[in-house]
């Protein structure tokens, strides 16, 4: 298994992708078609339309990996410095 963190932004309708391993930037359809329907819900829920299509970044400016093994650790580490980052700059990257 491989850990990604994936940063849901449903008023925005925006999801971020990082990726610890290094050219590896590819999102599961798997877990973009339950995103994508969970924000579909989310704005029926509040009466909004909302864009036909919810946009996905993927943010390539993040720390990498050396080995295989560590990306459960990295994951943690992205969860940690949005959290400490109360301007949520990552969203510039």
């Amino acid at each position: 298994r491989h850990w990604v963190l994936l940063i849901v932004r449903a008023k925005r309708e925006t999801v971020y992708f990082l990726d610890p391993l290094p050219g590896h930037r590819v999102v599961d359809e798997e877990a973009k078609n339950i995103v994508n329907s969970a924000i579909k819900i989310y704005n029926s829920h509040i009466g909004r339309a909302g864009r036909k299509a919810v946009i996905w970044k993927t943010l390539s400016d993040t720390p990498k990996q050396p080995s295989s093994v560590e990306c459960g650790y990295y994951v943690m580490r992205f969860m940690r410095d949005i959290i400490m980052d109360p301007s949520l700059a990552f969203e510039n990257k």
